[in-house]
């Protein structure tokens, strides 16, 4: 394991179809099966890129940066 190992992580997910509520398990239907590859590329931002279940070579990229909080507003 090196350095990249730390920024680098594989996904494995699937895609919901519209009216399920829940997302099947990884596996189970390999046709709604995704992987792809995480990835830090600096302070508090990942990038995650991923195939497209049954599409070919289509790519989506994903820019990942969390939202701060809401701050509450302070009484005058």
């Amino acid at each position: 394991r090196g350095a990249a190992s730390h920024r680098r992580q594989v996904f494995l997910g699937t895609v919901r179809s519209t009216p399920a509520q829940v997302a099947p398990p990884y596996g189970t239907n390999p046709a709604r099966d995704v992987a792809g590859v995480v990835e830090r590329v600096g302070p508090l931002r990942w990038r995650l890129v991923m195939t497209r279940a049954g599409q070919g070579a289509i790519l989506d990229l994903y820019e990942l940066v969390p939202v701060p909080p809401a701050t509450p507003a302070t009484p005058r």
